[in-house]
């Protein structure tokens, strides 16, 4: 027996004035109900479906076309050569599903809106509680029976939140590498202004390199400089580099020609502080015994971001 709300009945609620931006109980129930007038006639087409809502008393009147709206926008159900079809991965919508229902349209809620908690979810039920913001979102999560105790929790949806872990997850390395890159090519337009000359893109070339860039000490001094470059969208207080041990072999072997660009891009202005290898390496770990580190984590906020560039 899977938990959440009791029965499938259709209730009045109070949409509560939510936008496409987030869903509420109410939304999801009289969805539902939209979803089998569309399931019990083949072939219903967008102005039938408008009209049947309007003659139903069951639908709160005055908003019948939002609901239609977030059908489409949701993805719930198609507009096919003038048709209305249920999604194909939706279970057919009876009173016996309406839990997996719903829960299989806050499914498809979050993949075409891609709410700013969804990369909190690969931390599993607690940080996303913790994320959300709405109180009409939280309340969904918990009639669908998604922020019940582990100990509690069914095994349907358990498997929700499998999936939903790893969407989350694949999201947040797609983050992490936009960020990654961004951060790369203002370091190419900073050294190019600093110097006057091209730098070389190398992590475009090899991750084996052991640095991103390769810069030159100034425009009149033409000695390579290598460049690492670290970048969040969190602000300094909060974020973290990852420095592997390619990267820090390289860096001893040209302590005097390497150094790394930390990129703050927490705000629509970029902030950008240079670490020396000296500074870097105040946080580097030894090696013990027959143990060797592979990759580090050191915070932001362990440099003196006082001194970072004017840009």
């Amino acid at each position: 027996m899977d938990h959440g709300r009791g029965n499938g009945e259709l209730r009045f609620i109070d949409l509560g004035g939510i936008g496409l931006s987030e869903l509420s109980v109410g939304f999801l129930s009289h969805s539902v109900h939209l979803l089998r007038l569309v399931e019990n006639q083949p072939g219903i087409n967008i102005e039938k479906l408008t009209l049947l809502a309007t003659k139903d008393d069951l639908l709160l009147r005055g908003n019948h076309l939002e609901i239609i709206d977030g059908l489409l926008s949701y993805k719930w159900i198609e507009d096919e050569n003038g048709n209305v079809k249920l999604s194909d991965s939706l279970p057919s919508p009876t009173e016996e599903n309406e839990i997996l229902v719903q829960r299989e349209l806050l499914w498809l809620f979050i993949l075409s809106s891609n709410p700013t908690w969804v990369r909190r979810m690969k931390g599993g039920i607690m940080d996303t509680r913790d994320g959300i913001s709405s109180s009409n979102m939280i309340q969904v999560f918990r009639d669908l029976g998604l922020f019940l105790p582990i100990e509690e929790i069914s095994d349907e949806a358990i498997e929700w939140w499998r999936r939903a872990s790893y969407h989350s997850r694949m999201i947040s390395d797609d983050k992490l590498i936009e960020t990654g890159n961004r951060g790369e090519m203002l370091t190419i337009r900073y050294e190019r202004e600093r110097t006057n000359s091209k730098p070389k893109y190398m992590a475009m070339d090899s991750s084996s390199h052991g640095y991103d860039i390769k810069s030159q000490v100034s425009g009149t001094d033409p000695t390579p400089l290598m460049i690492e470059v670290k970048s969040s969208q969190w602000p300094n207080f909060r974020a973290r580099l990852h420095l592997t041990r390619n990267e820090l072999d390289t860096c001893l072997e040209n302590q005097k020609n390497y150094v790394f660009h930390l990129w703050d891009l927490s705000s629509d202005k970029e902030r950008l502080l240079v670490v020396s290898p000296e500074e870097m390496l105040k946080h580097v770990p030894k090696d013990s015994g027959k143990g060797k580190w592979e990759s580090l984590e050191v915070p932001f906020s362990a440099f003196d971001w006082d001194n970072m560039v004017s840009l």
